[in-house]
């Protein structure tokens, strides 16, 4: 069941840990690796076409 946004905290937090997981699922990384990536550094957004990706 999807949470509705409220830009809480807790929201925010959720959205984090989903975002980990998922990584996580595709791609298994160390924990700390995971901790240290950078959104834009590590995780890089590719639009080719009308398909959007993003690449580790």
């Amino acid at each position: 069941m999807p949470h509705q946004d409220d830009g809480s905290r807790a929201g925010a937090l959720r959205a984090m840990y989903a975002a980990a997981v998922e990584l996580l699922l595709h791609a298994p990384i160390r924990v700390d690796n995971l901790a240290a990536l950078e959104i834009g550094r590590h995780l890089l957004q590719i639009q080719a076409g009308g398909t959007r990706t993003v690449h580790l």
